[in-house]
């Protein structure tokens, strides 16, 4: 399984947004952007590839969901004056490469896996930036996204363990705080 590329999330762009200003708002809204470019790239690849049509509708679903998230972020992010990156970062692209490669069943089951794990990441990271970002909008916006990625992870969770995979959902991930770099308040 080729999860090495799913262990960090984040990347070059945010890393030089963090040490550029300092700024743990920019970073997560940098952060947030490749994570939203991720999942449209990865998404758009299991609309042509996956075997199960759960799998595909899945993946177009994060293409719906993870565009509308970008484009509120775009949004936030103008009212801020903070540039965001308009790709996934490097771990994901290589993701994307990978799965690209992939066809049928070997391809859900690495696809639903890498949802798996991200979107317990991701829950973790945009829960502790709904409690914790210093920014009120960053804050809020954060705050709605929770609902939507906590469900994205249930759908996820599901679909892998209905193609075989293990579950990701329990206080061994929800919990644990994701590598992401220094992003403390």
């Amino acid at each position: 399984v080729f999860m090495a590329a799913t262990s960090a999330i984040g990347g070059c762009a945010a890393t030089k947004a963090m040490k550029a200003t300092g700024n743990p708002n920019e970073f997560f809204m940098v952060m947030a952007a490749q994570i939203n470019h991720a999942e449209i790239a990865t998404g758009k690849i299991a609309t042509e590839q996956a075997s199960s049509p759960a799998v595909k509708q899945f993946g177009q679903h994060m293409v719906d969901e993870h565009t509308k998230a970008n484009q509120a972020l775009t949004m936030l992010a103008k009212d801020k004056d903070v540039p965001l990156p308009d790709r996934a970062d490097e771990a994901h692209v290589l993701m994307a490469s990978h799965l690209d490669e992939l066809e049928g069943a070997m391809f859900d089951r690495e696809y639903m896996s890498a949802m798996t794990a991200d979107h317990a990441k991701v829950v973790s990271l945009f829960e502790d930036k709904a409690k914790l970002a210093t920014d009120p909008d960053v804050r809020a916006w954060a705050d709605r996204m929770v609902p939507i990625l906590r469900e994205h992870l249930r759908m996820a969770s599901e679909l892998n363990r209905s193609l075989g995979g293990a579950s990701t959902i329990g206080a061994s991930t929800i919990g644990a705080t994701p590598d992401l770099g220094n992003s403390a308040e």
